[in-house]
């Protein structure tokens, strides 16, 4: 049993709308996507566990509807090609988290090893990775345990230019 809306592929209205949205009428595109909604969102829900995420994942979806819009086969279900563009998105999405996780993980046990200009290097690629995942490139400089590493792997070349180590 499918949770897909029954879809008006044949109605006039399904046609005219789906013709304007191709041209840009964003009202089309509105009156085209808003029917499915509610219930996109309860799919997206189910894969996300979180109505947060389901929102955003549902206006991800929709955004990428309207731009590949001239795409959709219209001898299609228009419903199967959004709930597919969402469960990739929903799929993406999970794996991302998955890459987050692994990345904090790495970037705590880099944290937590002696300072040796190894593990501070390994430490900061860890948080950089970490907020490109996060889409958070400008933030990494901001967070405190880049802060802290920079900081100790300053400390750590004053001190071996302090005891005349060649870098």
């Amino acid at each position: 049993m499918t949770n897909e809306i029954s879809d008006p592929v044949s109605s006039n209205d399904f046609v005219d709308s789906l013709e304007a949205a191709r041209r840009g009428d964003t009202n089309a595109f509105s009156q085209l996507t808003e029917q499915y909604r509610l219930e996109l969102r309860a799919h997206c829900y189910r894969m996300m566990g979180s109505i947060e995420d389901a929102e955003d994942l549902v206006q991800e979806v929709f955004i990428r509807v309207y731009r590949h819009i001239g795409r959709f086969d219209r001898s299609k279900k228009f419903s199967t090609w959004i709930y597919t563009i969402a469960s990739n998105l929903a799929k993406n999405e999970a794996e991302r988290g998955e890459q987050i996780k692994t990345a904090t993980a790495d970037l705590d046990k880099a944290l937590a090893e002696p300072s040796t200009d190894e593990s501070l290097s390994k430490a900061l690629r860890s948080a950089v990775e970490l907020h490109m995942l996060r889409n958070e490139s400008r933030e990494v400089l901001e967070d405190p345990r880049v802060v802290a590493l920079t900081e100790r792997a300053s400390a750590a070349a004053h001190a071996a230019e302090t005891r005349g180590d060649r870098p």
